[in-house]
């Protein structure tokens, strides 16, 4: 078999091929390629000449001598004109009741129908065997259907009281598509020539029915990791708890893993990661109310929790809290601490000095520095007489800001332990030191210990998506936004470090 790359590296080249001369349908190619690789049915739902027909026939170019069969259903088409006609013969020399099904659909690998939803009863009720499980019957006996990639499209979704939901739930991929919106694309859409006979640019690039059969073999041993089973889970009871939410079934769910399974496979992987999940949003919708929710309902998934962001921004927000009370424990410790008492006839108490303050001035060093009078202020000279008749009297207080210059008004207060305080302008306050003590702007060790914990886990969390981040299948927008995610969780360690 292929090496995983070597293989991963053929999916992208056939697909690019696959891609040539079509605009804007980079993702419904290689999702319909996905599909007929894995054996899945797809539903492409648009208005008409969009392409629809058109990615079909190009599909079937990606195998080696497929056959296909293209139909465009109406009120009015019979069986016949699906699952073959009667043979006369047959009927007339041995009675038996058998249809002539080359070159129809139970004879297709590679089947795309049209308004599939205008289909009688008779046409969708053996749709529902054919699809689900490749077998038609044909009178007396059960005939094998090779079909790899079934095609429905229509311009409309089915009724809720249609009977189609049996159907409908059998088609995994379904894909909204829409007319060219991008001014160079329209532009080139215009003016290019009309591709009847469309090849690949390599014919080594087509799959040979024996590779087609080694991969099917290879698809379910694609493993689904602990971490990615709970991301499924924590996305299904979500879903379930949502009352706009579509009903999936067991059916769709099991379905949609084995077409992650083949996404992870075609990628050069040996297990579904969670950028792979990207995919349910294009499986789990049911109408155009439940797409969008399923889609935010996803992002939600990959952008808070895949990757552990929203748990690491958790333990960061435990980390500063535990930060905020060791700052505010050690603030008091150094804090200078006024001595307080109650005056006889005064509501309002005073404060006294420490007696360890001795010295006609001294320097009182602020815990976080402070814009004063437009200077960046880390310590402050003040007099002690002066400090000594404001705590008695109030008043104006002044001092050198950082022991230059002239000395400068300050407000001054005491907050409730007894702290010396210092505000700017915008009434930001830090407390004042007596001391200079160089721990004031260090982390505890303690703290220091859980953000370095906090760093590994992010970096190997970042790892991982580099070593997973490799899916053919998905927009890379998504990328794009996942590293976001991650960059906003280093952002906010950064600034709680600080």
């Amino acid at each position: 078999m292929i090496p995983a790359q070597l293989l991963a590296d053929r999916i992208v080249r056939l697909s690019n091929s696959l891609e040539k001369g079509l605009y804007e349908r980079h993702d419904v190619i290689r999702l319909c390629l996905l599909a007929a690789l894995s054996g899945e049915s797809v539903f492409l739902m648009g208005p008409p000449g969009i392409a629809k027909s058109l990615i079909a026939r190009r599909i079937k170019c990606a195998f080696k001598n497929a056959t296909a069969f293209e139909y465009l259903m109406t009120r009015f088409s019979t069986p016949e004109e699906v699952f073959g006609p009667l043979s006369i013969q047959a009927l007339k020399d041995e009675g038996r009741y058998q249809r002539i099904t080359e070159g129809y659909l139970p004879d297709a690998e590679i089947v795309f129908l049209d308004e599939i939803w205008k289909a009688g009863p008779a046409i969708l009720n053996t749709l529902l065997t054919a699809i689900n499980e490749r077998r038609f019957r044909n009178g007396k006996d059960e005939q094998k259907i090779p079909m790899r990639l079934l095609i429905s499209a229509s311009n409309e979704l089915p009724d809720d009281d249609s009977g189609l939901d049996a159907l409908y739930d059998r088609m995994l991929i379904r894909l909204w598509l829409t007319n060219v919106n991008e001014k160079r694309h329209f532009h080139g859409m215009l003016l290019q020539a009309e591709d009847s006979n469309f090849s690949l640019d390599d014919e080594h690039l087509a799959v040979s029915d024996e590779e087609y059969f080694q991969w099917q073999q290879a698809i379910p041993k694609i493993s689904l990791p602990e971490e990615v089973f709970e991301l499924i889970y924590r996305l299904r009871q979500q879903l379930q708890q949502l009352p706009d939410a579509p009903y999936i079934s067991d059916r769709r769910w099991k379905k949609a893993i084995h077409l992650l399974q083949a996404s992870a496979f075609f990628s050069g992987r040996h297990a579904i990661a969670p950028i792979d999940l990207i995919l349910l949003k294009e499986c789990l919708w049911h109408n155009a109310a439940s797409r969008t929710l399923i889609e935010q309902e996803i992002r939600t998934l990959l952008l808070h929790f895949a990757w552990q962001q929203q748990p690491m921004l958790l333990e960061l927000q435990q980390i500063t809290a535990r930060k905020q009370t060791m700052h505010q424990e050690q603030s008091l410790t150094q804090a200078l601490k006024l001595s307080k008492q109650s005056a006889m006839f005064s509501r309002k108490p005073h404060y006294q000095l420490p007696v360890s303050l001795t010295g006609s001035s001294f320097t009182l060093f602020l815990q976080q520095p402070l814009t004063l009078h437009h200077l960046r202020v880390t310590h402050i000279v003040i007099e002690k007489e002066a400090l000594q008749h404001w705590l008695q009297k109030g008043g104006d207080i002044r001092g050198k800001l950082n022991a230059i210059g002239f000395p400068q008004s300050l407000d001054l207060s005491v907050d409730e332990y007894d702290c010396l305080v210092v505000r700017d302008i915008s009434l930001q306050a830090t407390r004042l030191n007596y001391e200079d003590n160089n721990a004031t702007g260090q982390l505890p060790e303690e703290i220091m210990k859980q953000f370095s914990h906090l760093h590994d886990r992010l970096q190997q969390q970042r790892l991982l998506f580099r070593q997973q981040q490799q899916c053919l299948f998905i927009n890379n927008e998504w990328l794009a936004d996942i590293e976001a995610s991650l960059q906003n969780v280093a952002t906010h360690i950064e600034q709680a470090e600080q």
